[in-house]
């Protein structure tokens, strides 16, 4: 072998070693789940597993929202009093009332890409949609944006909302199935046209990749071009009413 054959060989394995001796893997992430009964879970979405990390302190829990730092928060009500708006640590579970929530019944809690809080309150037959303050020890009424309606102006009651990374608002009716959601008037598009929701979807929530998932009492891979839904693994008995992505902590 000539010295330049050497000479060329080496040189394009250092050009190699950062290409592919240096690729960083990314971080996988899990599900963190809240309950009606006020527990915080754990779900893999790989296969739908779960697991219950423990009491969060609150009840009726029927949402949770995660802004850009990572803060969990949820509206939920106390054992005594009228409900809160509440941060979850997620190191242990506990759940610290921030402020009145001045809404009656939150379904559906999400931030927006610049950490907006959007939450829809909920009355069986019909939705409106809120922007809520996090502030915690703000005392600043939600500011309402209008009632979830169709082209029709008939109302539409969801259980959950998610925005995409580049700020799309999506919405789950039990009866309708999946909802895009214009974030400045609350007029809602139905992304199939056909009435198939169901109740073992309560909390949806985006992946960082861009795929949607739905939770219940079993995890469900969903599709937001034509509405339907897939399971994931296999039931399991919790019933979560508010999903975030989470990047997982490495093990140690």
């Amino acid at each position: 072998m000539s010295s330049r054959t050497v000479f060329v060989l080496a040189a394009l394995a250092v050009l190699l070693v950062p290409a592919f001796g240096d690729r960083k893997r990314t971080p996988r992430e899990i599900v963190l789940g809240v309950t009606w009964t006020g527990a915080l879970v754990q779900i893999d979405p790989r296969d739908g597993t779960a697991q219950r990390l423990g009491p969060t302190g609150i009840h009726e829990m029927n949402s949770l929202a995660k802004d850009s730092h990572g803060r969990l928060i949820s509206i939920a009500r106390p054992f005594f009093g009228s409900p809160k708006v509440v941060e979850i640590d997620r190191a242990d579970g506990h759940a610290i009332a921030l402020r009145h929530a001045y809404l009656n019944d939150v379904t559906g809690l999400a931030f927006s890409p610049d950490d907006v809080l959007y939450a829809v309150d909920t009355n069986v037959v019909s939705s409106k949609l809120y922007i809520c303050d996090a502030t915690p020890g703000s005392d600043v009424h939600p500011t309402l944006i209008g009632n979830l309606t169709d082209a029709t102006g008939q109302g539409i009651a969801v259980y959950s909302i998610a925005f995409t990374s580049d700020g799309r608002l999506y919405a789950w009716s039990l009866l309708r199935g999946l909802m895009e959601v214009e974030p400045t008037t609350g007029y809602c598009t139905d992304i199939n046209l056909d009435d198939d929701g169901t109740s073992n979807i309560q909390a949806i929530a985006f992946a960082a990749d861009g795929s949607l998932y739905g939770f219940k009492e079993r995890a469900y891979r969903m599709n937001t071009i034509d509405g339907s839904y897939v399971p994931v693994g296999a039931a399991f008995p919790l019933d979560v009413r508010g999903a975030e992505f989470v990047t997982a902590v490495p093990a140690h």
